[in-house]
């Protein structure tokens, strides 16, 4: 990992930082990234909604059998005239107990709709570089989301990552090596 190039302690946070929510079940990390994430960029979205995208997505959630179940329900419903479409506008107000419990208890990737990402391993120059440009970095592993929304640079510790983690909705400065324990999958956000 190459310093900063000063010799002066430094912070820098994205511009697009906005904050984020705390996740509204144990399951929804990925959703509350996702939204923190659209926030930053002007967008919105509810976090069940960021679920219910991805369960009627065949390459996301709808895959699985969960993914499948609801499907159906959401078949049923539009057959019914219940809704008139898939979309969440229509959906949201007439979701069976069915539907919500499978939203509210399934894990999911970020779909990251309308930004402008790449996708790969955890790369720290590509890190710092994406946060220098007011990005934001999505980390994650099999069973937790994070967002790296900056970072602090002293001669004495080097970097020190801002995250913010959706389980407690809470900001905190995370030693290097402790952040990054077991990531498998990191998106780099830049608009």
């Amino acid at each position: 990992m190459t310093n900063v190039g000063a010799q002066e302690a430094q912070t820098h946070q994205s511009q697009h930082w906005v904050g984020g929510s705390k996740q509204e079940t144990r399951c929804l990390c990925y959703a509350a990234v996702e939204q923190a994430i659209q926030r930053g960029f002007g967008g919105s979205v509810e976090q069940l909604e960021v679920a219910h995208n991805f369960m009627i997505n065949p390459a996301g959630g709808g895959g699985r059998n969960e993914g499948v179940k609801y499907q159906t329900e959401l078949a049923t419903l539009i057959s019914n005239d219940c809704v008139t479409g898939s979309e969440w506008s229509s959906v949201k107000g007439s979701i069976t107990a069915t539907m919500e419990n499978i939203l509210l208890t399934s894990w999911g990737d970020l779909p990251l709709t309308d930004r402008t990402f790449s996708a790969g391993k955890f790369i720290g120059d590509q890190v710092i570089k994406t946060i220098q440009g007011n990005g934001l970095v999505a980390i994650g592993y099999e069973l937790h989301w994070k967002i790296i929304f900056g970072y602090y640079w002293s001669p004495e510790n080097g970097y020190q990552l801002l995250v913010f983690d959706p389980w407690e909705g809470t900001e905190s400065l995370v030693e290097w090596d402790v952040a990054v324990d077991g990531i498998t999958m990191t998106y780099y956000v830049t608009g």
